[in-house]
Protein backbone atom coordinates (compact mmCIF):
# COMPACT_ATOMS: atom_id res chain seq x y z
CA UNK A 1 0.00 0.00 0.00
CA UNK A 2 2.65 2.67 1.12
CA UNK A 3 5.17 1.34 -2.03
CA UNK A 4 1.51 1.85 -3.98
CA UNK A 5 1.20 5.18 -3.15
CA UNK A 6 4.89 6.44 -2.74
CA UNK A 7 5.02 5.30 -7.09
CA UNK A 8 2.08 7.25 -7.33
CA UNK A 9 3.36 10.41 -6.43
CA UNK A 10 6.69 9.90 -8.17
CA UNK A 11 5.39 10.44 -11.88
CA UNK A 12 3.65 13.61 -10.81
CA UNK A 13 6.96 14.71 -9.10
CA UNK A 14 9.07 14.32 -11.98
CA UNK A 15 6.19 15.97 -14.50
CA UNK A 16 6.68 18.98 -11.84
CA UNK A 17 10.52 18.86 -11.68
CA UNK A 18 10.56 18.40 -15.36
CA UNK A 19 7.96 21.30 -16.01
CA UNK A 20 10.27 23.44 -13.19
CA UNK A 21 13.33 23.12 -15.09
CA UNK A 22 12.15 23.85 -18.48
CA UNK A 23 10.90 27.06 -17.41
CA UNK A 24 14.50 27.75 -15.62
CA UNK A 25 16.11 26.93 -18.88
CA UNK A 26 14.02 29.71 -20.86
CA UNK A 27 16.43 32.25 -22.70
CA UNK A 28 16.43 35.97 -22.22
CA UNK A 29 13.06 37.79 -20.94
CA UNK A 30 11.01 34.54 -21.23
CA UNK A 31 12.94 33.38 -17.94
CA UNK A 32 11.27 35.23 -15.50
CA UNK A 33 9.24 34.32 -11.68
CA UNK A 34 5.98 34.31 -11.98
CA UNK A 35 2.97 33.19 -10.09
CA UNK A 36 3.13 29.67 -12.48
CA UNK A 37 6.49 28.89 -11.43
CA UNK A 38 5.66 29.72 -7.72
CA UNK A 39 3.26 26.88 -8.36
CA UNK A 40 5.64 24.71 -9.87
CA UNK A 41 7.96 25.52 -6.49
CA UNK A 42 5.11 24.47 -4.56
CA UNK A 43 3.93 21.85 -5.72
CA UNK A 44 7.38 20.06 -6.37
CA UNK A 45 8.07 20.79 -2.49
CA UNK A 46 4.77 19.34 -1.44
CA UNK A 47 5.11 16.10 -3.77
CA UNK A 48 9.13 15.72 -2.48
CA UNK A 49 7.73 16.25 1.15
CA UNK A 50 4.69 13.86 0.95
CA UNK A 51 7.24 11.53 -1.35
CA UNK A 52 9.67 11.75 1.97
CA UNK A 53 7.04 11.01 4.71
CA UNK A 54 5.46 7.99 2.92
CA UNK A 55 9.22 6.71 2.55
CA UNK A 56 10.05 7.33 6.22
CA UNK A 57 6.61 5.56 7.09
CA UNK A 58 7.31 2.25 4.81
CA UNK A 59 10.87 2.05 6.66
CA UNK A 60 9.18 2.37 10.04
CA UNK A 61 6.46 -0.48 9.13
CA UNK A 62 9.39 -2.73 7.16
CA UNK A 63 11.28 -2.11 10.93
CA UNK A 64 8.00 -3.05 12.61
CA UNK A 65 7.80 -5.94 10.14
CA UNK A 66 11.18 -7.21 11.14
CA UNK A 67 10.42 -7.11 14.67
CA UNK A 68 7.13 -8.79 14.82
CA UNK A 69 8.58 -11.69 12.77
CA UNK A 70 11.96 -11.64 14.91
CA UNK A 71 9.52 -11.93 18.08
CA UNK A 72 7.15 -14.51 16.00
CA UNK A 73 9.99 -16.71 15.86
CA UNK A 74 11.56 -16.40 19.61
CA UNK A 75 7.80 -17.10 20.73
CA UNK A 76 8.04 -20.21 18.25
CA UNK A 77 11.31 -21.24 20.07
CA UNK A 78 10.21 -20.57 23.48
CA UNK A 79 7.14 -23.02 22.83
CA UNK A 80 8.66 -25.55 21.79
CA UNK A 81 11.47 -25.47 24.63
CA UNK A 82 8.41 -25.89 26.68
CA UNK A 83 6.75 -28.52 24.54
CA UNK A 84 9.92 -31.00 24.93
CA UNK A 85 10.52 -29.37 29.46
CA UNK A 86 6.96 -30.70 29.59
CA UNK A 87 7.77 -34.10 27.85
CA UNK A 88 10.70 -34.46 29.93
CA UNK A 89 8.55 -33.69 32.95
CA UNK A 90 6.24 -35.92 32.07
CA UNK A 91 7.49 -38.71 30.32
CA UNK A 92 11.11 -39.46 31.59
CA UNK A 93 10.80 -38.10 35.22
CA UNK A 94 7.88 -39.34 35.84
CA UNK A 95 8.87 -42.89 35.83
CA UNK A 96 11.79 -41.96 38.60
CA UNK A 97 9.34 -39.93 40.88
CA UNK A 98 6.97 -43.15 41.02
CA UNK A 99 9.16 -45.25 42.51
CA UNK A 100 10.06 -43.10 45.23
CA UNK A 101 8.51 -43.06 48.74
CA UNK A 102 5.09 -41.02 49.38
CA UNK A 103 5.12 -37.84 51.35
CA UNK A 104 3.39 -39.60 54.35
CA UNK A 105 6.11 -42.13 54.33
CA UNK A 106 9.31 -40.12 54.30
CA UNK A 107 7.58 -37.75 57.13
CA UNK A 108 7.42 -41.28 58.87
CA UNK A 109 3.33 -41.78 59.11
CA UNK A 110 3.29 -45.87 57.75
CA UNK A 111 0.10 -46.17 55.60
Amino acid sequence: MLRASIRAKEAPLKVSQTRLNDRRARPGIESCHDPTQDHLVGEVYQLSQSVDNLTRELREAESNLKKLRDDHQMLVKEIEMKKNSLYIDQQKSMAVRMRYPSVQRLLGYNA
